[in-house]
């Protein structure tokens, strides 16, 4: 495995290098030349297999480092739930109908290679979803922050069996021309990360949650220079 990665490594610069270096790092490693733009997958199912595991029968309900896919109106959107695992377990609150999971919506990216370089930061996610290597980042692009949403799910959370998918229906909550309405679908289980990748995010998005902003007044150039301006002399 070492050597692989090793070896998964040093082809991250085959993209960009000339063809006498492609052809010289080949041969350093000891990897055919006709197999080299494979690694970039090497590399993706290296990172998905430390930080995810495989669905367990049991339990059967969505739970703190679950990634779902939903379908929108507009595009296909990827959901890490962030909730905490205690506060996800089905029928436990009391007569209420629905359970309120805390998600955190992920940024599909395609500059594959940029992220494998920055795969040690913690902030991606590497995930396979019907044959396909999805590179997801866990930040908005634009503001750095995290893009946490409120969805519903029925209390005893049920996960069912649909033309082979694993899916749980779910309500999220909508404006439509300043009216508030709820918004029915259903989310297909894509993955589940381990543990201590599963926390890491938990803590994160509890983080941003809790952070506060103050308040300060800035002096601006105007001030500046009013304040800096010499004194007129009293008649």
């Amino acid at each position: 495995m070492i050597s692989l990665t090793k070896k998964a490594l040093a082809s991250i610069e085959f993209l960009s290098d000339p063809k006498e270096r492609i052809k010289e790092l080949c041969k350093a490693n000891g990897v055919p030349e006709e197999t080299k733009f494979i690694f970039p997958d090497v590399l993706h199912a290296l990172n998905s297999f430390l930080s995810c595991e495989e669905f367990r029968e049991q339990p059967r309900h969505i739970t703190t480092g679950t990634i779902v896919k939903v379908s929108t109106e507009v595009d296909v959107e990827w959901w890490l739930c962030v909730e905490p695992a205690c506060d996800t377990i089905p029928n436990q609150m009391g007569n209420k109908q629905f359970i309120r999971l805390r998600m955190l919506r992920l940024k599909k990216i395609t500059e594959h290679m940029k992220i494998l370089k920055q795969a040690t930061h913690s902030r991606y996610i590497f995930i396979e979803d019907d044959g396909t290597r999805i590179y997801l980042d866990s930040r908005d692009g634009i503001t750095n922050q995290h893009d946490l949403i409120d969805v519903f799910v029925s209390r005893d959370n049920q996960i069912i069996e649909i033309d082979g998918s694993r899916t749980v229906r779910y309500w999220l909550a909508v404006t439509t021309n300043d009216e508030l309405k709820y918004f029915e679908g259903k989310a297909t289980l894509i993955a589940q990360l381990r543990g201590s990748n599963a926390n890491r995010f938990l803590h994160e998005a509890g983080y941003h949650q809790s952070r506060i902003g103050v308040d300060f007044i800035n002096c601006t150039e105007e001030d500046a220079t009013m304040l800096n301006a010499p004194k007129k002399a009293k008649p």
